[in-house]
């Protein structure tokens, strides 16, 4: 049994992780940028909603960074 107030700290799986660098690996690569960059941008948006990393990003806020990864455009080179 959950008690109350869990819910918001519980983190998301580790196919949830994937499934978001997955996007996020599309999305800016598909605008041009390498995959190091990917990761240097993909964790600056974590760190906009305090994670360090995918496997700390809380279930609360797992659709949100999608959004913003899906909705982050990147000024062109």
């Amino acid at each position: 049994k959950k008690r109350e107030g869990t819910e918001t700290t519980e983190t998301i799986s580790e196919p949830q992780a994937k499934r978001l660098w997955a996007i996020a690996t599309k999305h800016f690569t598909e605008q041009g940028i390498s995959s190091g960059d990917v990761i240097k941008v993909t964790k600056e948006i974590f760190s906009k909603y305090g994670f360090k990393d995918a496997v700390s990003i809380t279930r609360d806020k797992y659709e949100t960074i999608i959004k913003e990864i899906e909705n982050c455009l990147l000024p062109k080179k």
